[in-house]
């Protein structure tokens, strides 16, 4: 049995095989890697692709499960939403301020070029059980095709040599709350809840925020560095997600944060139940309330205990299900069962 990966996450009978080996067009990136697959079993590809890469693993997959209709194709994080972030940018659309909201333009086409990737052998991977509800009626994908495989801590590298190489905080201290991230985040409950926080909150983010902060609050774009400095010296990581997102998100922030045995706070959005064991790994207050999340945030903040309780539980929960071996076994293990039920 072998398994054509075009993942890093490691393996049994898995070979990798990284879609950039065949050069730069997208003819040549094909040619290379339907090469490799041609002795494949099984195939695992991305579904989190963008318009840069001109959806060449999206491709890839159409164009394998035409070629070998009895081989079965796994998308990996399946991450999809209506619409085209990178036509909003196109068409200078405007953002709302303090959150994400999902793309106004290519709705339609979206949902043509996923139709193209119905076919009996091609399987889809969410990374939340409210995913694996709402996917295949919104996607037209048949339900059996699609499978929940929870994400994994894949910046918890980084996040560990950023904490080894971090100097000792000289003069101000470090921000007693961070919260960082573009994709998906609702920084409005976080901002009107903020006042009633004991310390001070940093918010690292592009998007467009408020004129006016609370006295309390930095909030604005940071290098990637100055991101990693500030995420790893905050003694509690609120991750606030849009509630009605058509997708989960934030997964890598939370996961990283509690592998580093930090506080998550992380309000009730799609995808954090599958990561987040209220109350043993971290805090989940209610969505879009800011006082539940002040109260949240506030109790981490002040016990030190519970940092220490929740922080432990986390790290090694993380360990345990949400490593790279934990996801690959996930992952992977979709196309083992296939393979074996075929």
């Amino acid at each position: 049995m072998q398994i054509l990966s075009t993942s890093i996450v490691p393996g049994e009978d898995v070979v990798h095989h990284r879609m950039a080996s065949g050069g730069r067009s997208l003819r040549s990136r094909l040619s290379a890697w339907l090469e490799k697959a041609a002795d494949a079993d099984a195939v695992v590809l991305s579904g989190s692709v963008s318009l840069g890469t001109r959806y060449d693993q999206l491709v890839a997959a159409r164009v394998f499960a035409s070629r070998y209709p009895r081989r079965p194709v796994v998308l990996a994080d399946c991450t999809w939403e209506p619409g085209s972030r990178a036509l909003d940018r196109v068409f200078r659309t405007e953002r709302p301020v303090g959150v994400d909201r999902p793309a106004r333009h290519g709705r339609r086409v979206t949902r043509l070029a996923i139709g193209r990737l119905r076919a009996p052998n091609i399987h889809c991977c969410v990374l939340s059980s409210e995913e694996g509800r709402r996917f295949p009626p919104f996607w037209g994908i048949e339900e059996a095709n699609v499978h929940v495989t929870p994400y994994w801590a894949s910046n918890l590298g980084a996040l560990r040599d950023a904490r080894d190489a971090a100097p000792a905080p000289a003069g101000a201290e470090p921000p007693a709350v961070f919260a960082g991230g573009d994709s998906l985040r609702d920084y409005r409950p976080l901002l009107e809840a903020a006042e009633a926080v004991q310390g001070t909150v940093r918010i690292a983010t592009r998007l467009p925020v408020p004129s006016s902060l609370p006295s309390n609050v930095v909030a604005g774009p940071v290098g990637q560095d100055e991101f990693l400095r500030l995420a790893v010296q905050a003694q509690v990581a609120v991750v606030p997600l849009v509630a009605d997102a058509q997708r989960s998100g934030g997964q890598k922030t939370y996961l990283g944060a509690m592998g580093l045995g930090q506080t998550v706070v992380v309000p009730e959005a799609p995808g954090v139940l599958d990561h987040v064991r209220p109350d043993v790994t971290g805090l989940v207050p209610p969505a879009d309330d800011a006082g539940a999340l002040a109260e949240a945030v506030n109790a981490a903040v002040t016990d030190a205990d519970l940092r220490r309780r929740l922080g432990e539980a986390a790290q090694a929960d993380v360990a345990e299900r949400f490593s790279a071996a934990a996801y690959g076994e996930r992952l992977y293990g979709i196309a083992r069962g296939l393979l074996e039920r075929a």
